[in-house]
């Protein structure tokens, strides 16, 4: 499902690009909308942190200027697509500087905004397969799996350990977190599973990473870990 956030302060603007995207978008999908920054801002940072997927936002506000906001906004969303929107031509040098997704000039047409639409869709769909969602407490959570040392599970209690943050910790069982990791990924115990970028040797009964952390492997996945790292070794060569 693809979530859409729309702001502007003309309630007419906003309800016209929500039947425009319920005419042209025929994948799943929802849809919010904003008409005050203030409730958008604090919805997006907290209610909907990390979930929404793409933001249609004018850039000429009454109470904000929409490239600015777009930059504070990257800071805490960094995940977050912005398109913008605008019925000023002069605007469309300055929009570079907030890492647009996409530009729409008004009126917006409708064949641009599918377009718009089908490219942010695959881009968010690409960056799915390569990270992590997770809840953590009210809140998704999006990790990149290229920056994830480890897991460990201990009483459905799972600790994400990334390379330069604190571990997150997550209610979830390991298998199921397994399923939404690339192959890179190994289960070479009842309770971790390794990021064999991060391995630097292979002890047998251990994995040593780079940061020095050992990794335990159970007897019983000894070989069938042994087999796996080879291949993957293999793979790198």
């Amino acid at each position: 499902m693809l979530k859409i956030g729309i702001y502007d302060d003309d309630a007419q603007v906003v309800q016209s690009l929500t039947r425009m995207i319920d005419e042209v978008w025929d994948s799943d999908y929802r849809i919010y909308t904003w008409l005050n920054v203030t409730e958008m801002e604090s919805c997006l940072v907290d209610d909907l942190r990390g979930e929404l997927d793409v933001l249609f936002l004018d850039i000429q506000l009454k109470d904000t200027n929409g490239i600015a906001f777009a930059k504070r906004i990257a800071e805490r969303c960094p995940y977050l697509k912005i398109v913008y929107f605008t019925g000023y031509i002069e605007y469309c040098q300055s929009i570079f500087d907030g890492k647009p997704s996409g530009f729409l000039l008004k009126p917006i047409e409708a064949d641009r905004l599918r377009s718009t639409l089908e490219r942010v869709a695959e881009e968010v769909e690409q960056e799915r397969k390569s990270c992590l969602d997770v809840q953590v407490q009210k809140h998704m959570l999006r990790i990149l799996t290229k920056d994830i040392q480890y897991l460990e599970s201990e009483k459905r209690i799972v600790r994400i350990v990334t390379r330069e943050s604190d571990a997150v910790e997550v209610y979830q069982k390991l298998t199921a977190l397994a399923e939404q990791l690339p192959d890179n990924f190994l289960r070479c115990h009842q309770s971790f599973l390794v990021n064999l970028d991060y391995v630097r040797r292979f002890e047998g009964d251990h994995f040593e990473l780079y940061s020095g952390e050992e990794i335990p492997v159970s007897k019983q996945r000894q070989k069938a870990t042994r087999e796996s790292f080879f291949r993957y070794i293999e793979g790198q060569l």
